[in-house]
């Protein structure tokens, strides 16, 4: 179980203890979940019913109900889906839900669906990054493809030093704008101002990635506007 990303959500330590146990004792109890980690029953029902509420684990029957979890991946889009769409799963169905936001949970699934949204680009892409990550072959390819065909690819990079200026000059040699712009932390690309992709760290120690992607022209528009103006204000890159 991930609880770092747990904390990253705002777990509390005692959440993410109950939702432990009862992921490896299903169909526990809430006075067995009391009795094993030795905290008032009134305490452990509080918590369960966070927890459900939250749609982490589920309970079945009544009087005394048993309780199972959901499966951590599954709880936690359906979670922060939630939060950001301000519905329910029970009002919007994840076929619904994927038609205008995708939560992403891990580097390489950010980097798969990141590989499928450039080859259906038309225009221009955004990105603003560390400028530390390769491209894997098949994304430079398809940015080269692009940039010959006068699509526009602008790239604000958070580092420049010398660990990545021979990488920086590749980007630039293949006709890729780049600057520099101090930040930490946040990957975003926004993909013909209609679609954004937006990637967090979940960590300093940690290269795993949280993430969502978001299909909506309006919100597109505006994360293009306030693309250029992080644009106006980067500096030119002298590699």
């Amino acid at each position: 179980m991930d609880k770092l990303l747990l904390v990253k959500i705002g777990f509390t330590p005692y959440e993410i203890q109950v939702y432990d146990f009862i992921t490896s004792h299903p169909y526990s109890t809430v006075k067995m979940i009391a009795t094993t980690l030795k905290r008032p029953v009134e305490s452990a029902n509080r918590v369960v019913n966070h927890l459900e509420i939250k749609g982490f684990i589920e309970s079945i029957g009544k009087y005394p109900k048993k309780l199972v979890s959901i499966p951590l991946e599954q709880a936690i889009s359906d979670y922060i889906g939630t939060g950001i769409t301000s519905f329910s799963p029970k009002e919007l169905s994840k076929k619904q839900l994927g038609k205008k936001l995708q939560v992403i949970l891990g580097r390489k699934q950010y980097h798969q669906v990141g590989n499928k949204l450039f080859k259906r680009a038309k225009r221009e892409i955004l990105i603003a990054a560390s400028g530390r990550g390769d491209f894997s072959p098949e994304f430079f390819k398809t940015m080269v493809d692009r940039t010959i065909k006068e699509n526009i690819h602008k790239i604000i990079v958070y580092n420049v030093d010398s660990e990545n200026k021979e990488r920086l000059r590749n980007w630039k040699k293949n006709k890729f704008q780049v600057r520099h712009k101090q930040g930490k932390g946040i990957n975003l690309i926004i993909y013909d101002r209609e679609i954004i992709q937006v990637g967090i760290r979940m960590s300093d120690e940690t290269k795993e990635k949280v993430g969502f992607v978001i299909h909506n022209e309006s919100i597109g528009k505006f994360f293009g506007e306030f693309y250029d103006y992080l644009w106006k204000s980067s500096k030119e890159i002298d590699v």
